[in-house]
């Protein structure tokens, strides 16, 4: 049970800055997304993907990070 405790722990600090905040980066994808992605033309039905893809790319680089500091 530990365990799994730990990994929760790394997952959700991945995304949540120390002060218990969304990560900046995390909430400026989203904004970004909301505001600009209906008028880039992009259809409906790619916007959830572009979001999702932009996300994974910003737990990619978060994971990368927080591994290259305990190294």
């Amino acid at each position: 049970m530990n365990r799994l405790k730990v990994i929760w722990s790394e997952f959700i600090g991945l995304f949540v800055t120390t002060a218990a905040s969304p990560s900046p980066s995390s909430s400026g994808w989203l904004a970004a997304c909301w505001l600009a992605l209906p008028h880039l033309g992009i259809p409906p039905s790619l916007r959830p993907a572009t979001l999702f893809v932009g996300l994974v790319v910003i737990l990619a680089d978060s994971a990368i990070r927080r591994a290259g500091d305990r190294s």
